[in-house]
């Protein structure tokens, strides 16, 4: 295992175990362990406080991301995010949501500025994660004026956006 996959699972393991602390006082109350949660601006969705990030799935086996997934969402964890600079996380995230996809809030984004580029990386997004439809698309790593002017110009992935939004492909855009 090279150091960035160590740091990977690590991570993830290590907010599997936060999630187990601080939900053990809840359950040993005799509640049910839900994860706090949050409401998300004016969208009417309450979110985990602590999000899935995709990318800890990243060169796993499927059956490593499914429990990863399954032992996320038993925990109480309803917020998945994922990009397609991730590597294959999508390709494993899909499989894994499938059985939760119509109880979690799936974020996805994309580095694309233009209409076209943010189409289809939109479309492969869809495919890859075996779901009709994203809660949140966002751009991604949006961090020069130029690129910000292309996304919102004539012929920007904004449009892209707008239109997935009307198709009902994606829900809210960020």
């Amino acid at each position: 295992m090279d150091r960035r996959d160590f740091l990977k699972k690590g991570t993830a393991a290590a907010g599997l175990a936060a999630s187990s602390r601080v939900l053990q006082p809840l359950a040993a109350a005799g509640t049910p362990a839900a994860f706090p949660n949050r409401a998300l601006g004016k969208t009417g969705e309450h979110l985990s406080i602590i999000g899935f990030g995709g990318i800890v799935v990243t060169d796993t086996a499927q059956s490593v991301a499914n429990d990863l997934v399954a032992e996320a969402f038993d925990r109480g964890i309803n917020y998945f995010d994922v990009a397609p600079t991730y590597g294959n996380a999508q390709e494993r995230l899909g499989p894994a949501l499938e059985p939760y996809r119509q109880r979690v809030f799936l974020a996805c984004k994309t580095t694309k500025r233009d209409r076209a580029g943010a189409k289809a990386e939109l479309d492969e997004s869809l495919k890859l994660l075996r779901t009709d439809h994203l809660d949140l698309y966002q751009l991604h790593a949006l961090t020069k004026m130029e690129d910000l002017e292309t996304a919102l110009g004539p012929n920007g992935a904004m449009e892209t956006y707008v239109k997935a939004r009307q198709e009902g492909k994606v829900r809210f855009i960020g």
